[in-house]
């Protein structure tokens, strides 16, 4: 990539953007970022494996401007995408600047215009490892609905007590430097299909030393039937690999804890037992058998403790939604079972009368 003497004195920013089948957006995100002011802003567009035009169209936005390079891998998820783009630009981006911070924007979302003027520099020049700003739900014109959550702003260390500090922000609402992704060594869990962003916004939140945040809004997410969350599976499917993420990065933030100055993650054990309670609430809502249940139990003892609150878990408390369940089985199951049915007869009563609707017209 050409930089010019003015440009490669500045901070650079690395945008990755995942792309797969989405034709009609990936031109839009990508120019929300190459219109900013702030010039030494770079994309990395990794094509998981399109199988439609957008792998085309990513070769031809290299081909517009010399900020653009684009990837193309097989189609192994979002996660394993991301995990590319970074893995690129340490290979790539191997501190010709200042300073580096690697940005993360999906490819059906945009950024606000003109966010990014020739003062960023200034404040990311500071060395922050995370520097958070806010984001806002839109439509699918990524118009914005409602007004962005609020952040304590200014300077904040992470840790243990502030993890939850951008919580309510999208992950891509953050730059992340690259120093310090690449000291800790942090990547997204390939195997995650969901809440693989969560999870690694806790990582960065929990090891960071210094993190700045700022009330302006950034990240725009366009909200539509097409998203992941929309088109994601039910029951045991989703909620399996998501549990097992949060076990996974316990284990991971239970390594650098020294339990003075970086007190063990707990939230990420208290989530764990919560989405699995989430998943069997889901699965006999969906009127499924508790022998599947009693099956993944078995073979997931670590699902026991934590939910008893026992062994490597102890420091936990039982989960009472669990110590019901375990006390009361069948109540359980009938409760959401009913409640399984009354969505069911919701949505085919919508259906019905959305169809009479249209064939009056």
């Amino acid at each position: 990539m050409n930089k010019g003497n003015n440009r490669s004195r500045q901070t650079e920013i690395i945008v990755i953007i995942p792309v797969y089948n989405c034709e009609r957006y990936v031109k839009e995100a990508t120019k929300s970022v190459l219109a900013q002011p702030y010039r030494n802003i770079f994309i990395v567009l990794v094509d998981d494996g399109s199988t439609d035009g957008s792998g085309r169209l990513c070769d031809e936005l290299v081909m517009e401007s010399d900020q653009v390079v684009a990837l193309h891998q097989r189609n192994t998820g979002v996660s394993a995408a991301r995990n590319a783009g970074i893995e690129y630009v340490f290979e790539h981006f191997k501190g010709s600047c200042q300073a580096q911070y690697i940005a993360f924007l999906d490819a059906d979302d945009g950024w606000v215009s003109g966010f990014f003027s020739d003062g960023t520099d200034e404040l990311l020049k500071k060395g922050y490892d995370l520097i958070g700003f806010q984001s806002g739900y839109c439509d699918a014109k990524l118009r914005l609905r409602g007004t962005p959550c609020e952040m304590p702003p200014g300077p904040h260390k992470g840790g243990q007590d502030n993890v939850w500090l951008h919580g309510k922000q999208s992950f891509g609402a953050m730059l992340y430097s690259k120093a310090f992704i690449q000291a800790n060594g942090i990547f997204f869990f390939d195997e995650l299909k969901y809440s693989e962003d969560k999870i690694f916004s806790m990582e960065c939140m929990y090891l960071s030393k210094s993190i700045y945040l700022e009330n302006r809004l950034l990240y725009l997410y366009r909200h539509t039937g097409s998203s992941a969350m929309h088109q994601r599976l039910y029951g045991i499917p989703y909620y399996e690999s998501i549990i097992n993420g949060y076990i996974k990065l316990d284990k991971l933030m239970r390594e650098h804890s020294d339990g003075e100055n970086l007190k063990p993650l707990m939230e990420a054990r208290i989530l764990a037992s919560l989405y699995i309670m989430e998943m069997l609430a889901e699965h006999f809502q969906l009127l499924r058998s508790k022998k599947k249940i009693d099956k993944i139990l078995a073979e997931n003892t670590r699902y026991i403790d934590l939910l008893e609150a026992s062994g490597e878990y102890s420091d936990l408390r039982p989960n009472p939604v669990y110590v019901q369940y375990r006390n009361h089985p069948y109540l359980y199951i009938t409760y959401n079972n009913l409640i399984g049915g009354i969505k069911l007869c919701k949505r085919t009563i919508y259906k019905l009368w959305n169809s009479k609707r249209k064939s009056c017209f």
